[in-house]
């Protein structure tokens, strides 16, 4: 159950579902429209642009070993949002940073 504090957000997603969303964001998975495909089924109704927005303004996402895909910061518990403009970040330590 979400705490009411949080009922302010449509979505929540946990660090490791960012992690698997942002290991599309490599250039093949994007060529090859499976990058689109992931967003579509387990994000609908949102872009990789509109989420990659979202991340970044949360300061969540962090570069793995070159030329590999994006990744969550591990310290990421869970991410709370409506969009570029409006989310938290719950951390594992238990901090909440808003935008």
């Amino acid at each position: 159950m979400i705490d009411d504090h949080w009922r302010e957000y449509a979505e929540r997603r946990t660090g490791a579902e960012l992690d698997r969303l942002l290991h599309y964001g490599h250039w093949i998975p994007v060529i090859r429209g499976y990058t689109a495909e992931y967003v579509d089924e387990h994000f609908p109704g949102w872009t990789w642009n509109t989420l990659m927005l979202i991340w970044r303004a949360a300061g969540i996402v962090v570069k793995s070993e070159v030329g590999g895909p994006l990744r969550c910061d591990g310290r990421v518990k869970a991410v709370y949002f409506n969009g570029p403009d409006s989310f938290a970040v719950e951390w594992i330590d238990g901090t909440i940073t808003r935008s």
